[in-house]
């Protein structure tokens, strides 16, 4: 059996090689890992590169490591490396995460068990069965004719401005959560929303849904403190945007080929 490429996590941090590229030649080998010593919790199989199994590993001890390794925080490989990667590096994530809030059951604190089937553990004490959690939020574009609304939150880049977004609340439906949120945070009223799509968001545990919204009115207004700007643009003079495998930035294209395309009319 070739050797398995290891996902190494220690908090919300990979362990890498640091003569690694986008392609997978940076990820550890199993065998890698073993001559470093590191002893992993929960390990798991979470997909293939190349033909060969992608593990998945929690690595709780502190690491002293040699000069051509790393741990590198998952966000800033976003954009970094090819998106098949990123996508099996954020459902790796992902399933760790679940894995460390799920190794006692919630309702007698007993040590759980995976079941061998599903993602799924199972307490041998009472029987409560848990599956990985799914937080779903909602992104939407907000566009008024060749406009559209973009926000600028203080952990952003200088300059970085996306889409208005929001998790969705017990008891709402996806399109509660939009006009909820945009009256939250912008103070405005929307209409005809359109689905988009999704995305795997593993921080640690999204799911993001994508709408497209019309303005239907309001002032615009900042009211919950989320935001530092939040702006009108016209798709001609569009800000600097997320990265292009964003669902924002999807988002975002998509209304500029729109209106771009009916501009030329």
């Amino acid at each position: 059996m070739a050797d398995p490429f290891v996902l190494a996590f220690q908090g919300d941090a990979l362990l890498l090689k640091q003569t690694g590229d986008d392609a997978g030649v940076g990820l550890p080998c199993r065998s890698d890992i073993e001559q470093l010593g590191i002893d992993g919790r929960f390990p798991m199989v979470v997909g293939e590169i190349d033909g060969r199994p992608v593990e998945a590993w929690d690595v709780p001890q502190p690491l002293e490591l040699p000069d051509d390794w790393r741990l590198q925080g998952i966000r800033s490989l976003f954009g970094i490396v090819h998106e098949q990667l990123f996508v099996l590096i954020g459902r790796a994530a992902h399933l760790i995460h679940w894995r460390r809030t799920s190794e006692h059951c919630g309702v007698c604190g007993s040590i759980t068990e995976l079941t061998g089937s599903d993602f799924a553990v199972r307490c041998p004490s009472c029987g409560f069965t848990q599956f990985p959690r799914i937080s779903p939020s909602v992104v939407v574009l907000i566009e008024d004719g060749s406009r559209c609304l973009l926000t600028h939150e203080s952990a952003f880049q200088t300059g970085l401005f996306t889409c208005l977004a929001g998790f969705v609340e017990p008891g709402e439906t996806l399109e509660q959560a939009i006009h909820r949120e945009v009256s939250e945070e912008a103070g405005l009223e929307v209409s005809d929303l359109r689905y988009f799509g999704s995305q795997p968001w593993p921080y640690p545990d999204g799911l993001m849904v994508g709408f497209h919204a019309r303005y239907a009115g309001g002032a615009l207004r900042k009211r919950d403190g989320e935001l530092k700007e939040a702006q009108w643009f016209d798709v001609a003079e569009l800000p600097l945007l997320p990265g292009s495998f964003s669902l924002a930035r999807q988002l975002i294209d998509d209304f500029r080929a729109r209106a771009l395309s009916t501009g030329s009319e």
